[in-house]
C-alpha cells in the first residue's frame, strides 16, 4: 500500500469520533433525546394554578345574594271560590226565616283585602235577589217566612282595577225549602212596595209597586195612596206586580202601602210607607 493511501484511510476511521473520546456525535445526541422523554414521562404534566380560597373571616364578611321577591298579596290571583258558605237552618221548611252567611277562607283573609274586593251576598225565591253588600267578614243576609219550593243563594265579588269595576259569582247555591206539617196554607203572602220616581216634583206622575208572593196563590193586591184605594189587581199566580200612577201630585207629604190576600184567605199588609213631594 502506498503512504497516499494510508494517510487516506487514516482520516477516514478518525471522522466518526469525538475529539475528546471514542464515542460518536450522533449516540450523545440520541441519548440525551431519550433522556428527556422519560423524564417527562415520570414527573408528568405542570399542575394548574389554585386560585386563593378567601379565609373564613373573609368569607363571613361577603354579603349574602339578595332574596328573591315575594308577591304582594293582590298580585295573586285569586280562585274561584275563597268564601265559606253557609245557611241556617240548613234545612227550612215553609215559614222559616233563613239566614246566608259568607265568611272569607283564611288563607285569602290578608291585611288590606278590603281595598282590594268586596262581595254581596244574595237570596232568590220565585223571585229578584234580596242582597246584602258586605265589607267585612264574616257577613249576613237574612230573609223572612220563606215558601215552600226552592231557594237560591249566592255570593257574588266585585274587585276594582284601573277605574273599572269586576264581578265574578264566587258561589251559587240552592236548597228545598220542604212544607211544614199544616192543614191547608195560614201563610200569608209577602209583600214589598216601593215608588218611583226617587225625587217627585210637583205636577208628576208618581209610580206605586207591590211585588207580592205566595207559596198557594194569590188572589188579589190592592194599593192604598193616603188612604184610599187606588188600584186592584185580581191574581191567580204565585208570584206578580201590582203597579198604579198617580199624576199630577202637588207638594206635600204622601202616605202608601198595600195589602195582598191569598186564595186560603191570609192576608198581609206592607205597613205604611212615606214619601215627599217637592215644590218646583
Amino acid at each position: 500500500m502506498s503512504e497516499s493511501s494510508k494517510k487516506t484511510e487514516t482520516k477516514t476511521s478518525t471522522s466518526g469520533k469525538a475529539a475528546g473520546g471514542g464515542i460518536p456525535v450522533v449516540a450523545w445526541v440520541v441519548a440525551l433525546v431519550v433522556l428527556v422523554g422519560i423524564v417527562a414521562v415520570v414527573m408528568g404534566p405542570a399542575p394548574a394554578p389554585v386560585a386563593d380560597s378567601p379565609s373564613m373571616d373573609e368569607a363571613a364578611n361577603q354579603p349574602s345574594p339578595p332574596l328573591p321577591d315575594l308577591p304582594v298579596p293582590n298580585d295573586v290571583t285569586l280562585p274561584d271560590s275563597i268564601f265559606v258558605v253557609s245557611i241556617s237552618p240548613e234545612a227550612p221548611e215553609a215559614g222559616n226565616d233563613v239566614t246566608v252567611t259568607a265568611a272569607l277562607n283564611p288563607e285569602y283573609a290578608y291585611a288590606g283585602w278590603e281595598n282590594d274586593f268586596s262581595f254581596e251576598i244574595g237570596i232568590r225565591q220565585f223571585g229578584n235577589w234580596e242582597t246584602q253588600s258586605c265589607s267585612s267578614s264574616p257577613c249576613s243576609l237574612a230573609t223572612e217566612n220563606v215558601s215552600s219550593g226552592e231557594l237560591e243563594y249566592r255570593v257574588v265579588r266585585f274587585a276594582s282595577e284601573n277605574g273599572q269595576t269586576t264581578q265574578h259569582v264566587d258561589g251559587l247555591y240552592s236548597v228545598t225549602v220542604e212544607s211544614s206539617v199544616q192543614t191547608g196554607d195560614t201563610l200569608g203572602p209577602k209583600v214589598v212596595v216601593f215608588f218611583s220616581p226617587a225625587k217627585p216634583k210637583a205636577g208628576q206622575s208618581v209610580s206605586i209597586t207591590a211585588s207580592v208572593e205566595d207559596i198557594s196563590g194569590l188572589e188579589k193586591v190592592e194599593i192604598y195612596v193616603n188612604g184610599e184605594l187606588k188600584k186592584t189587581c185580581p191574581q191567580k199566580v204565585k208570584i206578580s206586580q201590582c203597579q198604579v200612577s198617580v199624576p199630577n201630585l202637588v207638594g206635600g207629604l204622601y202616605t202608601y202601602y198595600a195589602i195582598a190576600s191569598d186564595v186560603y184567605g191570609n192576608t198581609t199588609d206592607s205597613g205604611e210607607k212615606k214619601f215627599t213631594v217637592d215644590l218646583v
